[in-house]
């Protein structure tokens, strides 16, 4: 049983979502981290900043930083440039959704890589 918790029922399945102060949080980082990471809802309160969920970044989402984001758009409008100069060939939706499907991205994976290295 987690103590120094607040707990609010979570919908119809019965689960609950832990409410937890930031004193508490800090006491406790890593039980609340691995109830996180087992799919408990943890909702960290503090008084001067509001409150926060605490959830697990998995391979699904994209982790960048502002320099590789900044970077990858600006690439993207060289590219556009390119195709309406007729340097590039325009790919179509299907060429677009095979290259998102097929290609996994190296930065993202890289982002991947270092967060399961912090832990």
């Amino acid at each position: 049983m987690v103590q120094n918790a607040i707990f609010a029922t979570k919908s119809k399945n019965h689960k609950y979502m832990y409410i937890v102060s930031s004193r508490e949080f800090r006491a406790n980082q890593r039980k609340y981290f691995d109830m996180a990471k087992n799919g408990e809802d943890i909702i960290l309160k503090s008084r001067d900043c509001g409150s926060f969920r605490l959830i697990p970044v998995d391979k699904q989402d994209i982790v960048t930083n502002k320099s590789d984001l900044t970077e990858r758009i600006c690439q993207a409008l060289r590219e556009v440039k390119m195709i309406e100069c007729g340097q590039l060939k325009a790919k179509t939706f299907d060429d677009l959704i095979d290259e998102l499907s097929c290609c996994s991205d190296p930065t993202s994976e890289r982002d991947m890589i270092e967060l399961s290295e912090e832990k």
